[in-house]
């Protein structure tokens, strides 16, 4: 934007002198400063933004609940890595017979197939479910009493004259 202001006031400055190259004395033109355009004062704001200082704390809601997750979600992970690999070995065909040996070269891929499947879908289900279980375990929740309408409050009982009125909630 500087630039081309002072273009154009150079063009400016030029043009006459261009335009008068007859006459002896050419009337010299001043091309005005271009504005400054600011943000006012007034919409900035005089101190910057706090972020608040107090944040309620919170705890995970069952600790055990998240270990015990992490835990069978490995185990599972262990679980379909194995099943993968039995898988593999199976696809290869059968190993073949020594001499001397009984072997049945079908029945045993046929075992490491049904196994590879087994171990790679309980993996997975495993998996899954040890996700859910550290998901569910660390959720955070706030921390300090509970109020009215938790499952642990008394009931409250009111007894008049020829009446008794038992109130829980929950």
């Amino acid at each position: 934007m500087k630039t081309l202001t002072s273009l154009l006031g150079a063009a400016l400055l030029l043009a006459p002198s261009l335009a008068h190259a007859d006459d002896s004395a050419p009337t010299p033109v001043i091309a005005a400063p271009a504005p400054v355009y600011s943000v006012p004062s007034w919409t900035q704001p005089a101190y910057a933004p706090v972020a608040p200082s107090y944040v309620a704390p919170t705890k995970a809601r069952s600790v055990g609940l998240l270990i015990g997750g992490i835990a069978v979600a490995g185990l599972g992970a262990a679980s379909l890595v194995g099943g993968a690999v039995l898988l593999d070995e199976s696809s290869q065909g059968p190993a073949p017979c020594s001499s001397g040996e009984l072997c049945f070269p079908g029945l045993e891929t046929g075992i490491e197939k049904s196994e590879g499947t087994f171990f790679a879908i309980n993996g997975g289900l495993m998996m899954a479910g040890g996700v859910a279980m550290a998901i569910a375990g660390g959720w955070q929740v706030p921390v300090g009493p509970r109020t009215s309408g938790s499952l642990w409050s008394a009931p409250a009982v009111a007894v008049g004259p020829g009446k008794a009125m038992l109130n829980w909630s929950f």
